[in-house]
């Protein structure tokens, strides 16, 4: 057996029988499986990366609401969570990417990649559910310690709109081996309860 019809055979069969996916993962034509590129691509930052670190939305499903600082913006409000799973690792730089058009393109709101800076200002710990304020020093996340930006958001539109993305984060331990982690999440066209 050719061993691209296995693998594709294989995916197929993961896919069709995972209980926790749509339909519209995978599309069958033909003969042929193609699955949306945003499943199993990233952005181009992080795709040759080893994953070190783990990162949540909470919630992963954000419904909009008016901006406190325009109310003719909407904005897609949300907490994330980063925590090292390889030792202590300094924050390079991070962002937010939306999927579009095929592509992740950067989604911060001011066009530039996040650092160690906007880490140590934005992220704070949190140990037991407890948030201590106690901020990153020198963009350096200790092992198993849960940093959280609990006033984060992803988009910032004028209009209700639908988009998935992601934050990811690249960092480095002290002996220059580089690390990635991201987080998914999905903006629903919609305003939140109350909002």
């Amino acid at each position: 057996m050719n061993n691209s019809l296995f693998v594709i055979g294989f995916l197929f069969l993961l896919f069709s029988c995972s209980g926790g996916g749509n339909n519209s993962d995978v599309i069958q034509v033909t003969d042929t499986i193609v699955i949306d590129s945003a499943l199993i691509s990233l952005p181009e930052a992080i795709r040759d990366l080893p994953v070190g670190i783990e990162v949540l939305q909470e919630p992963d499903s954000l419904r909009a609401e008016k901006w406190d600082k325009d109310s003719s913006f909407y904005v897609w409000k949300h907490s994330t969570l980063i925590r090292s799973l390889k030792g202590d690792l300094k924050i390079l730089e991070f962002a937010t990417c939306n999927y579009k058009n095929g592509n992740w393109v950067l989604g911060n709101i001011n066009e530039k990649l996040y650092g160690p800076d906007e880490l140590n200002k934005w992220y704070i710990k949190k140990t037991d559910d407890i948030i201590t304020w106690d901020h990153p020093i020198e963009g350096v996340i200790e092992a198993g310690v849960q940093y959280i930006d609990p006033s984060n958001y992803s988009i910032r539109n004028k209009k209700l709109v639908s988009r998935e993305g992601l934050w990811y984060f690249i960092g480095v331990d002290t002996s220059g081996t580089k690390y990635m982690g991201y987080g998914r999440y999905v903006a629903l066209p919609e305003l939140k309860k109350g909002h």
